[in-house]
């Protein structure tokens, strides 16, 4: 699937003037966006995520793409934080690695499955560029961006509708929206596959 796009970035001037210049309901849906990543003060706060995007894209780390919304951008950035073991607090760091740990004995390495494993690392990729294909086509939506973002940090039913500040036909309405995207994006695919 040709996704087309336009590789070129604003410059990091503007990209500042963006952010300096955002109306009042941009900056509350980032803030908000930050909340749900933030994943209630798990790893690090909201103000530190949007204090660390805000770094990266003066210093021109993070630039922000032509084809892409200047909230849908600054979201990815602080989306992208959290992956980042370079920015995870000492506590995040000292939860991961906790969770991360485990002992195999000689014995059960036969039954441990392999890394290398063809067919699952199709699927992953699979699964990474159908999430890619998505975020692609909310980008600009900040309602299903928020949504998505909330989803992603396994919020649901009254957590979900608090983070979002929705009621619940509200949030059943923007599931039911995503669902479409999803729905449509997954034709697609089996249609290029020949199982349509």
């Amino acid at each position: 699937m040709d996704q087309g796009g336009d590789d070129r970035c604003h410059p990091v001037d503007d990209a500042l003037a963006a952010f300096h210049g955002l109306p009042d309901i941009d900056r509350r849906n980032l803030a908000n966006a930050a909340s749900v990543l933030a994943a209630r003060g798990t790893y690090v706060t909201r103000e530190e995520l949007i204090s660390e995007a805000y770094v990266r894209m003066a210093e021109g780390r993070r630039l922000w793409p032509i084809s892409q919304p200047f909230t849908a951008y600054f979201a990815g950035v602080m989306k992208s934080l959290l992956s980042d073991r370079m920015f995870l607090t000492d506590e995040g760091k000292v939860v991961r690695l906790k969770n991360k740990m485990s002992v195999v004995r000689p014995d059960d390495l036969p039954r441990v499955a392999a890394n290398d494993d063809s067919e699952d690392l199709r699927n992953k990729a699979l699964v990474e560029e159908i999430v890619s294909v998505l975020e692609t086509r909310i980008a600009g939506d900040e309602d299903l961006e928020l949504l998505w973002a909330g989803i992603q940090c396994d919020l649901r039913g009254k957590e979900l509708q608090e983070e979002l500040g929705v009621d619940v036909k509200q949030l059943a309405t923007l599931r039911t929206r995503l669902n479409r995207h999803i729905d449509k994006i997954c034709t697609e695919y089996r249609a290029k596959e020949g199982r349509s």
